[in-house]
């Protein structure tokens, strides 16, 4: 009895139609084309997810939890386990990729090179950072106080929490920050123009303006200097008479 359906047959033969209830097939495995199948699916072929009747080994999982979408297969003899918010995937043997999740390895560890290992990673071999469950000793940290350190399992089974990270006991190194230089400013040098500099003799009645010569040596060269303005000096009539006549 299928509720806001009624009564249905059970029992259906190979290729009957079975809208994916599995329960509806004579094999008890409905594919995932929507007709019973001979018999349960072995392991590898495709099952719609959770339906873990349709397949041999009566477990249906994700085939690899890395993907955007991942297929559902009928995991092996193995079983599947529970990944985390993706959902369950099939229990992976030694080798088999494992995508950083110790959870779907046989063994509860997976590698740094993504592939479930057979054992736990020894001292001094590398982890993944914060992941103390795949190291023999229970410990991952850097042996090394400073950034970029690599993690490694701890050979002395525990770890330091520095501020930063954690550190194998018994290797505890604090790297100092990197110092900063101070730099000091130099004054700017200044060209002043002396009355001097701006002296023009002319009898004509116009205006000139002087050019101020300065010497420049090689402090000059490597400091930056200040711009001053030049002076001008104006000639008019009056001027030029009383410049002739020794008044000025």
């Amino acid at each position: 009895m299928y509720p806001g359906v009624g009564y249905v047959c059970t029992n259906l033969p190979s290729g009957s139609v079975c809208d994916n209830e599995s329960a509806l097939c004579e094999s008890r495995s409905c594919d995932v084309n929507g007709f019973c199948a001979e018999e349960k699916l072995e392991s590898g072929k495709s099952c719609r997810e959770d339906d873990d009747g349709m397949c041999a080994s009566n477990a249906c999982g994700m085939d690899d939890i890395s993907a955007w979408s991942p297929a559902y297969i009928c995991c092996s003899s193995k079983g599947k386990v529970w990944s985390g918010p993706g959902g369950h995937a099939c229990v992976k043997g030694i080798g088999e990729s494992c995508n950083g999740n110790n959870l779907v390895c046989e063994s509860g560890v997976c590698g740094v090179d993504n592939l479930c290992a057979g054992e736990k990673v020894g001292n001094g071999d590398p982890c993944r950072e914060n992941e103390d469950d795949m190291c023999a000793s229970n410990s991952c940290g850097v042996e090394e106080d400073r950034y970029g350190a690599d993690y490694i399992c701890c050979p002395s089974g525990g770890k330091t929490w520095s501020g930063f990270r954690y550190v194998c006991n018994g290797s505890l190194q604090t790297t100092p920050l990197s110092s900063t230089t101070t730099s000091t400013l130099v004054p700017y040098s200044t060209v002043t123009a002396t009355p001097e500099d701006s002296v023009v003799t002319s009898t004509n009645p116009t205006t000139t303006t002087p050019v101020v010569t300065t010497t420049t040596t090689e402090e000059d060269l490597t400091t930056p200097s200040t711009t001053v303005p030049i002076a001008t000096a104006t000639f008019n009539e009056n001027n030029a008479s009383a410049y002739s006549a020794g008044n000025l």
